[in-house]
Order: C-alpha cells, then sequence, then structure tokens
C-alpha cells in the first residue's frame, strides 16, 4: 500500500467518523438513513421486543437517534472499553 493510499484511507475513516456522530446527533442526511435502517434490520431480525414489524424498528431505530440515546450508548461503550 503506498503512503498516498494510507493517506487517503485515513481521511475516508475521518469522514466516515464525523458523518456517523453527526447521524447520531440527529443530522439527517444519508448517514443518518443508513443508520437508522442498519440499526432498524438489526433489531427486526433479532426479534426485539416492540420492533416485531420492519415499520416499528425503524421507528425505535429514529427515536433512539433522535433523543440523543443512542449517541450516549456509542459514548459510554467507548469509555469503557478504554477501561479494559
Amino acid at each position: 500500500m503506498t503512503l498516498i493510499n494510507i493517506l487517503f484511507l485515513k481521511l475516508q475513516v475521518s469522514r466516515n467518523i464525523e458523518l456517523g456522530l453527526a447521524a447520531l446527533s440527529g443530522e439527517k442526511g444519508p448517514a443518518y438513513d443508513r443508520i437508522v435502517l442498519n440499526a432498524g434490520m438489526v433489531d427486526h431480525l433479532l426479534g426485539a421486543e416492540g420492533a416485531e414489524d420492519i415499520s416499528a424498528a425503524l421507528d425505535r431505530a429514529r427515536e433512539a437517534i433522535d433523543s440523543g440515546n443512542a449517541l450516549k450508548r456509542l459514548l459510554n461503550y467507548i469509555k469503557l472499553s478504554h477501561k479494559v
């Protein structure tokens, strides 16, 4: 892998982190939509209570993001993972 490729990859990772955090902060857009879809489908496929149908699962994911709970849980996970 060349230095240019490594730098480009680092820029992509940084940009994806930025987009993901913005989406988890409630900023609407493609990243938000992808996170809602992924989270909702995981809940639905794993049979989470309240996510029995796909529409309800997507609503639960939107609520978790829009309320700030998803970001709080992610930040808590990061904090705890640094203690391990």
